[in-house]
């Protein structure tokens, strides 16, 4: 098991002043109390992208519907005040040719937080990852992460970065969880170094065989 920081083969980029791209959808006035919006192709097969929504403060995540702006499905949260749908993500997981979907929930499990995962086929909530506090579900992406055998299953990453260390207070922690088969393990971490560093602050995949990790400046 992996408790050191993540290989550079995993071609994390530790960049105070970094900024990722973000694009902005525009899903009316009905979706205003959304924290987070994903894109996930044309799910219902009408030929417009639909998307998925997070509504942490109701606790719901919609599946919404492109061409009428109508949700296609609606997830609430198995926990109450669990924050999900504060980050969403969408990898094909199973190599069914759909993507399924990692809903977090920072306050999930009285704090310490939780993902789930979301068979996109059946639209079915197949199973959940455990956090450790420190806001974990901050933040995620997918990644396949060294020293795994590259099979096109990628692992979920999530983001902590107020976990504490020792003295420092928000120094941060990402954690991976290998996901085949919706089985979901932990299989790692790493950690930042620093006081208010937010180690794993934003995650992101430029490539589809990289991972960066944005830190908040401390300066």
């Amino acid at each position: 098991m992996m408790t050191a920081r993540i290989p550079l083969i995993l071609a994390i980029a530790l960049t105070a002043n970094a900024v990722s791209t973000q694009t902005t959808y525009n899903l009316t006035h009905r979706y205003r109390q959304a924290a987070s919006v994903i894109p996930v192709g044309d799910w219902n097969g009408d030929k417009h992208p639909d998307f998925l929504v997070g509504d942490p403060d109701n606790g719901r995540v919609d599946l919404v519907s492109g061409y009428s702006f109508l949700p296609l499905k609606t997830w609430n949260e198995p926990i109450s005040n669990s924050g999900f749908g504060t980050r969403l993500a969408a990898r094909d997981i199973n190599k069914d040719g759909i993507l399924d979907f990692v809903v977090t929930a920072p306050s999930d499990q009285a704090g310490q937080g939780a993902f789930y995962l979301i068979d996109g086929k059946t639209l079915a909530i197949v199973n959940q990852g455990l956090g450790k506090g420190g806001t974990f579900g901050w933040s995620v992406c997918f990644a396949d992460v060294y020293p795994f055998i590259p099979d096109g299953i990628p692992e979920v990453i999530i983001g902590a970065p107020s976990q504490p260390s020792g003295t420092f207070t928000e120094v941060g922690e990402v954690r991976i969880y290998e996901v085949k088969n919706y089985n979901v393990t932990f299989v790692g971490s790493s950690a930042g170094s620093g006081n208010r560093e937010r180690y794993g602050e934003s995650l992101w995949r430029p490539t589809v065989t990289s991972m960066a990790v944005r830190v908040k400046s401390t300066s």
